[in-house]
């Protein structure tokens, strides 16, 4: 098992890192004691004490004069006809904003206008304006002027485009007063209005700062996706667990989405990515993305999470994804304010399994818990921000940014050990592996010794000790195809020990034993070449087999065997023979050939046998 624990150097100094992280995220945002630049407030700021090419970039935050309903044109934006319907707060939407005693929503139409009173420093100066998106489409007049257009503007559904495009806007004024006046059509888009900041400053300073930001999100977006990349090539090669192949998806899920938000840094490298897969992908990798975080924590901690709250979160997920996908833009960004509970939900479970694996000590779980803390601060922050309660700068992405160059640690790390252990028994198989071998060799050794004997103890009588009938009739057909090729003598000899019932009944069975045994050991003793072969055939009954053996030799040995056996002067008082014990033989000799088979010449032997018994025993017969 690999054991981690947060005390341990490596998970030091990734605190250290995450801690350094984001200090210097907050770092960014400027807590000095410059004075505040002036608000815009009831439709106008003075700017006359405030310079934009000496001082920082002005955000066009405050209250706005709002026209509702209306395209204003921004040459008769002062006549009495086309008075403001009122004040309107930007950056956000105007949903909210009560005409006639009631919320105009989402759809529809309207005038922004706001007056800015520079300094003389600014007059005839490269100035622009920085606008990130609207909803859904815009036109954009500076004293009259058109700069910029984003989508197409129309009183329909059915007329307007929708689009979403970051824009730089160059200009120049030539006298103090700026009037910006902004037309905004939406009819897709469940809120509509000047809902993102706006920008206005030196031209350098603007580009400077959307170039700076431009990098920093690239190089967010490239680290979440090679990560990503990364750990889902980890999962091909390793695939016995899931974890980098979710925590690879969630990677790739928030790069995508970070293309897509924000600065859309997507229409740096595609300008005409079409706004209806922005918007589908960007609500998709909201919905998608709490379940892939789900089944990532789940696959690090599988005993600590709510195994049935992680079925209906993703279900849920997955019908609200259903619904992006199936339904057009009007309808599914409606079901946006109807996840956030969802999200909440989650996010409770997700603290609430992460502190269940730190109390029960799980590997790594202190760091995801510290990383998963960073990762919801950033969320709060952003809230806040959104929320105008504080004024420090956007850092979700940076949260995310943290949070998966923990997570990777922590799969690296695990990865690492998991590599370190697997070396470990790999080095021990291979230690076992040797000694399996070397007992293996020898008890295979061993069994082949045993195999010998037992293969030796199939072919050996077991009283006699010489061969028996399984290995003469082997025997037999080999050396008759051998002599067959060779065209050679094959000579069997047949032989019975006469009247060896009787010895057996009178004497008894282990003196009957003896005597075989004493009659088969005088028997291999007489014939002299490896080739040749005796054999016990039944009873009391004996055959040789003499490979290239004429019928003279054959005869020989014959007599030689019957000589000897009586030679042994073996009592036998019960024979008529002898008064020893006595043996009678038949003598076959034949040159195999394609009309013969081993048992003929057997059967002659075994005739010439009976014919030598019939003529008194104790006697060779090589004749019919």
């Amino acid at each position: 098992m690999i054991i981690m624990h947060i005390n341990n150097k490596p998970a030091l100094l990734l605190k250290m890192f995450l801690l350094v992280g984001m200090l210097s995220i907050s770092s960014g945002n400027d807590f000095s004691t410059i004075a505040a630049p002036p608000a815009l407030i009831g439709g106008k700021v003075d700017l006359s004490d405030w310079s934009l090419i000496e001082h920082d970039s002005y955000k066009l935050r405050g209250e706005w004069n709002f026209y509702y309903n209306k395209f204003i044109d921004p040459d008769s934006i002062f006549t009495f006809a086309n008075q403001p319907n009122g004040l309107i707060a930007v950056p956000g939407p105007w949903d909210n904003y009560i005409y006639s005693n009631e919320p105009i929503g989402g759809f529809g139409i309207g005038t922004y206008h706001a007056q800015l009173i520079l300094n003389a420093k600014d007059v005839n100066k490269n100035l622009a304006l920085r606008v990130n998106s609207f909803s859904t489409a815009a036109r954009i007049f500076i004293n009259g002027v058109e700069i910029g257009q984003a989508g197409y503007l129309a009183d329909s559904r059915v007329a307007m485009q929708p689009e979403y495009y970051p824009m730089i806007l160059d200009f120049t004024v030539d006298r103090p007063q700026v009037d910006i006046v902004i037309q905004v059509s939406n009819f897709y888009h469940k809120q509509g209005g000047f809902w993102a900041m706006a920008t206005v400053g030196s031209e350098n300073k603007i580009r400077q700062d959307n170039n700076f930001n431009l990098v920093v999100n690239l190089l967010i977006i490239g680290s979440l996706v090679i990560i990503g990349l990364y750990h889902m090539g980890m999962y091909s090669l390793r695939d016995y667990t899931r974890t980098p192949f979710y925590f690879g998806l969630f990677a790739l899920t928030i790069g995508i989405r970070a293309l897509l938000t924000g600065d859309i840094p997507i229409h740096h490298f595609f300008p005409d990515f079409p706004w209806w897969a922005l918007i589908r992908l960007e609500y998709l990798t909201v919905y998608l993305g709490i379940p892939l975080f789900m089944k990532f924590q789940q696959s690090l901690f599988p005993d600590d999470f709510p195994r049935r709250l992680a079925r209906i979160i993703l279900v849920v997920c997955l019908l609200f994804a259903a619904t992006v996908i199936l339904t057009p833009p009007w309808i599914f960004t409606r079901t946006l304010i109807l996840f956030f509970p969802i999200s909440l939900i989650a996010s409770i479970i997700y603290l609430y399994a992460s502190i269940q694996s730190v109390l029960r000590k799980r590997i790594g779980s202190r760091i995801f818990l510290f990383a998963t803390v960073i990762l919801f601060a950033s969320f709060i922050n952003d809230l806040l921000v959104s929320a105008e309660i504080i004024f420090t700068s956007y850092t979700t992405t940076y949260g995310f940014l943290v949070f998966m160059i923990a997570q990777a640690f922590l799969l690296s790390y695990r990865f690492f050990n998991t590599l370190k252990t697997i070396e470990n028994q790999e080095r021990e198989l291979r230690r076992n592996k040797d000694n399996l071998e070397g007992t293996v060799t020898a008890r295979t050794v061993e069994l082949q010794k045993v195999n010998r004997r037992l293969k030796a103890l199939t072919r050996i009588d077991g009283l006699t000790g010489i061969a028996n009938r399984r290995r003469l009739d082997n025997s037999l057909k080999v050396e008759f195809q051998r002599m067959k090729r060779s065209k050679k003598s094959l000579a069997v000899i047949m032989c019975d020990i006469d009247y060896f019932k009787k010895y057996n009944d009178n004497y008894g069975h282990l003196a009957g034993d003896e005597c075989l045994q004493s009659v088969a050991s005088t028997m291999k003793k007489c014939v002299n070449r490896p080739a040749d072969l005796v054999a016990r055939y039944g009873g009391e009954e004996f055959c040789v087999i003499l490979p290239d053996t004429e019928l003279t030799g054959a005869v020989q040995i014959a007599e030689r065997i019957r000589s000897s056996i009586e030679k042994m002067a073996v009592p036998h008082g019960y024979s008529t023979t002898s008064e020893f014990v006595t043996i009678s033989i038949g003598v076959a000799v034949a040159v195999p050939d394609e009309n013969q088979a081993p048992k003929d010449i057997l059967e002659v032997a075994d005739s010439r046998l009976y014919k030598a018994k019939s003529d008194g025993r104790n006697r060779v017969n090589s004749d019919e």
